[in-house]
């Protein structure tokens, strides 16, 4: 599957450099997947057609606002911690 990468991606694919912000590449179905998934890509579309709406990609920092109301930027989620070992 052909994405446009939306983030830059420091370091190699394949021996060759990933692409810059709004470069194309040509990766498997599931590494697309995982890419598009944490929002690095999103899947390239043809040039005959125009892109919808919701898949330009959003500035960090600026929230997507919906019928005109500016909605809050999501706080970053935190990974939860594992709990230390008890010594005994």
């Amino acid at each position: 599957m052909r994405v446009e990468m939306l983030i830059k991606i420091g370091g190699f694919r394949d021996g060759a450099e990933w692409p810059d912000v709004g470069g194309t590449i040509e990766v498997p179905d599931h590494e697309a997947d995982a890419l598009i998934g944490n929002a690095y890509a999103r899947k390239a579309i043809d040039e005959d057609t125009t892109p919808a709406p919701d898949s330009a990609p959003i500035d960090e920092g600026q929230a997507r606002a919906e019928d005109g109301d500016a909605a809050a930027a999501p706080e970053p989620v935190k990974p939860a911690r594992k709990p230390r070992a008890r010594r005994t």
